[in-house]
């Protein structure tokens, strides 16, 4: 019943992205390319911070699309909070059990770290921030794929009674428990990531508001429903509504403006 429902699902959504939203893809494809130009043609030290089992979703790692063909030549370091998560992960040279609040790392030691779908989680982010913004080696750079305060998804992502986070999210995105965790949203518009990089150091060289797959995917007639209001904010030119933020940001060199 399960794989029946999935192929329903699947099939539901191919349809009404071709009619509604045919270029849309999930943002974890924009944080992908990010990572993919940040990796390519460089190396160093790469901390993941908060990288849970994989770099990138399973979904997107079980093809060619989330190959990551430059990461041989990076000295990786995977941190998360969950030891389980770390002992998962394959790809990782390097495991620590911390969180993201204090890094356990010299000052300058690393040339980049991202956070995927992090720092929505993170209770203080501006000691996670001003961590960022220690341990960054002079024109290193890090990569924050995130949720929109602002946007429509999280929102509605707020105004559910915590009690029901967990239920919802196994109906809604075929999630397991452990793997739902507290947010916060402290650090998730573009004023406060702006302020907060700013206070580390940091200076914000892209910022985009990033459209991504639907959250009603396994409920067919409100995935339709949301699809229609993506593609009015598309043509309505509201990014703010969208509901995810990919920032990059880089540590300026001795003797470089910030």
């Amino acid at each position: 019943m399960s794989s029946f429902y999935d192929r329903l699902c699947a099939s539901s959504y191919r349809l009404c992205r071709r009619i509604f939203m045919p270029r849309l893809l999930n943002s974890q494809y924009a944080y992908r390319d990010a990572l993919r130009n940040a990796l390519g043609g460089a190396e160093g030290t790469w901390l993941d911070v908060g990288c849970g089992h994989d770099f990138l979703p399973p979904w997107l790692t079980t093809h060619d699309n989330g190959r990551l063909d430059d990461a041989h030549r990076w000295a990786i370091i995977g941190l998360d909070a969950d030891e389980a998560a770390l002992r998962r992960h394959a790809g990782l040279r390097h495991r620590v059990l911390a969180t993201a609040e204090r890094l356990p790392f010299r000052d300058g030691s690393v040339t980049l770290i991202t956070a995927n779908m992090v720092v929505e989680h993170v209770q203080h982010p501006k000691a996670l921030f001003d961590e960022l913004g220690r341990v960054l080696a002079d024109g290193g750079r890090a990569i924050v794929h995130t949720p929109n305060r602002t946007g429509y998804t999280p929102a509605l992502t707020r105004a559910i009674p915590s009690g029901l986070l967990k239920p919802l999210a196994a109906i809604l995105l075929n999630r397991a428990d452990e793997d739902v965790y507290p947010t916060y949203y402290r650090a998730n518009s573009q004023s406060a990531l702006a302020a907060y990089a700013a206070d580390a150091g940091l200076t914000i060289t892209d910022f985009a508001f990033v459209e991504s797959s639907p959250q009603f995917y396994r409920v067919p007639p409100l995935m339709a429903v949301e699809l229609v209001l993506m593609g009015l904010l598309r043509v309505t030119h509201l990014p703010q509504l969208r509901p995810c933020i990919l920032a990059v940001l880089e540590k300026p060199r001795r003797g470089q403006a910030s």
